[in-house]
């Protein structure tokens, strides 16, 4: 069995693979435990846990200089990001409102011009079923233009759908415009959790949060709904 790995870390990955190649050879001579050889075994992975801390030391050493670097880069480098995201934002909050109101204003002139239409031609209808027989009142009733209404009824319509829509003052963009954006709201957390029951990301964390509650548990009785508590010994 391996001994102690001593106060010089070696600093090849080379090093540490020879290392790690005798680790496993002696590793692999133990068949079976008896009283003969428990106390070396014990001591072999206590060298492996020392062996595996010394090779993640010597991993942190050598990758710290470049974590840091990465946040010197991040520290110049994002807050800019951040700040070009925040007028983003505030840009398109502003745009949003008033593409909305325009919307708004569009689908209302295009709903009373459907209005319009429907009336023009109910009149016109009415007034082929009932023609005027006074020719003065013949003369002198209003003209009701379907034909026109029609025209302005479908107008109205295409600047409703047109409204919420943006284009590029440059050319240089795609054209944006508003979109229904869907999310949930819980009303009511246990339904919802019913619900998702079986789904395989629900039933691990459903599983974490049991296994978390045993460990807070410490030895002590715990019952938990649908959980089986079962016990082994581990190192």
């Amino acid at each position: 069995m391996q001994g102690s790995i001593g106060h010089n870390k070696a600093d090849d990955v080379e090093a540490y693979r020879e290392m790690l190649a005798r680790f496993k050879a002696d590793a692999d001579t133990v068949t079976e435990i008896t009283e003969a050889n428990a106390q070396f075994v014990r001591d072999h992975v206590g060298y492996g846990g020392k062996l595996a801390k010394e090779i993640d030391a010597t991993r942190d050493d050598k990758k710290r200089p470049h974590l840091e670097a990465g946040r010197q880069i991040d520290g110049a480098y994002k807050p800019l990001i951040e700040e070009c995201d925040k007028i983003i934002k505030g840009l398109k909050q502003k745009l949003a409102a008033f593409l909305d109101a325009r919307e708004r204003e569009a689908k209302r002139i295009a709903e009373e011009a459907r209005r319009k239409l429907e009336e023009a031609e109910r009149l016109a209808a009415k007034a082929a079923e009932e023609p005027e027989e006074d020719p003065f009142l013949a003369a002198t009733a209003p003209t009701v233009d379907v034909k026109a209404a029609h025209v302005e009824a479908k107008i109205a319509e295409g600047q409703a759908l047109a409204a919420s829509r943006v284009s590029s003052a440059a050319g240089g963009f795609a054209a944006t415009s508003l979109k229904t954006k869907r999310s949930a709201k819980v009303t009511h957390y246990a339904t919802l959790i019913a619900h998702y029951a079986g789904r395989n990301e629900m039933k691990e964390l459903a599983l974490k949060l049991a296994n978390a509650d045993i460990r807070h548990a410490k030895g002590e009785d715990i019952e938990i709904p649908g959980v089986e508590i079962v016990e082994e010994r581990v190192l």
